[in-house]
């Protein structure tokens, strides 16, 4: 790939690739209309906007610096040099890698991206999905502890005398029948073993 391919490959990104400029603040703030702000799934949400924000930026503004070296005929080198050597093989630079998730391709690293801040975005808009795509949490267990959390508090149990229990569908569920004491979600991967659907069991 040459420097005026990768110079184009990156304007690409920035436009279109990327998910547009959103004000995190405005729309943390914005969720506090669904979600006490004390409450510890609102905190959870904060959390999971603060770490796709300074993600974003970091992308972002790497980006930025390297698409303007490519511009100026400047040397590329350091964290641009690492960036523009994945770009060119279409793979996730490791520095994206490392703060992120596990993608097979640029492309679905990007996919990813943009849904993750999609999902977000509707959260503190509109409230909780029902069904929530837990496979695109940075931190699921931390979602989990929460939401126990949370209903501890509305039901005033005390957290060491309650405990989470899980049930796997086949088929999705209606959103008519959800349970307000109940998260659904989806994107959980098993690894090291295999479920039996008719069984109901591993």
């Amino acid at each position: 790939m040459s420097n005026s391919e990768l110079f184009n490959a990156v304007e690409s990104i920035l436009r279109a690739g990327f998910p547009r400029e959103l004000d995190w603040g405005k729309i943390a703030k914005e969720s506090l209309e669904f979600h006490d702000g004390s409450k510890p799934m609102h905190l959870f949400l904060v959390q999971e906007i603060a770490r796709l924000q300074q993600l974003m930026n970091k992308v972002q503004h790497v980006l930025e610096r390297l698409r303007n070296s490519l511009q100026h005929g400047c040397a590329i080198v350091g964290e641009e040099l690492t960036v523009a050597t994945a770009l060119k093989r279409g793979a996730v630079p490791s520095d994206w890698d490392r703060e992120s998730w596990v993608s097979e391709s640029l492309t679905a690293w990007l996919d990813e991206l943009n849904k993750r801040a999609e999902m977000l975005q509707g959260w503190a808009k509109k409230g909780k999905p029902w069904a929530l795509w837990v496979g695109g949490l940075f931190n699921p267990m931390a979602f989990a502890t929460h939401f126990l959390q949370e209903q501890c508090r509305a039901k005033g149990w005390t957290l060491d005398r309650a405990w989470l229990t899980l049930e796997v569908h086949a088929e999705a569920l209606d959103m008519q029948s959800a349970n307000p004491e109940t998260t659904y979600v989806s994107g959980v991967i098993l690894a090291g073993a295999g479920y039996d659907f008719r069984a109901n069991k591993l």
